[in-house]
């Protein structure tokens, strides 16, 4: 790819590792269009004192039938879970979480909205971000969460 972003960080695991999360893009050679993966790199410390990547993954974004063409890893609380948009830009895709174990919820658009795009989590796992409000014409500040 292109172009690699990284978008977010965790606090290091018990074994000093930390997680970093972004988006790769890459143009089309064909048609003229920027695709964009969510990714996610572990790096450790290494004797000399620098850091170095461990592992690399693709974060799933096949989230609404078939592959998304853009999608973004946007912020990462301790636990590892990631917070982002799946399948479009980022004012248009669905709100995801990717959990920590590898799996990935849309997140459900608040009531009267039509688009929602996360923007925080924190370490409880709840979620902030705006939601597009097609009946007033306007952006609202929404949250996920869990009790």
């Amino acid at each position: 790819d292109l172009i690699a972003r990284a978008t977010t960080m965790s606090g290091p695991d018990a074994a000093g590792r930390m997680r970093i999360a972004g988006y790769t893009e890459r143009q089309h050679e064909v048609r003229p269009r920027v695709y964009a993966r969510p990714i996610l790199w572990t790096l450790e410390v290494d004797p000399s004192g620098s850091w170095h990547v461990v592992s690399l993954e693709l974060l799933r974004d096949d989230v609404r039938g078939g592959t998304g063409a853009r999608s973004y890893a946007l912020t990462m609380n301790d636990a590892g879970d990631i917070e982002g948009v799946a399948g479009e830009m980022p004012h248009a895709g669905a709100p995801v979480k990717w959990l920590a174990g590898g799996a990935v919820e849309v997140l459900p658009v608040p009531r009267g909205g039509t688009q929602a795009v996360p923007i925080d989590i924190n370490n409880r796992g709840w979620i902030i971000g705006s939601v597009w409000d097609q009946a007033n014409g306007c952006t609202r500040a929404a949250i996920w969460w869990q009790p």
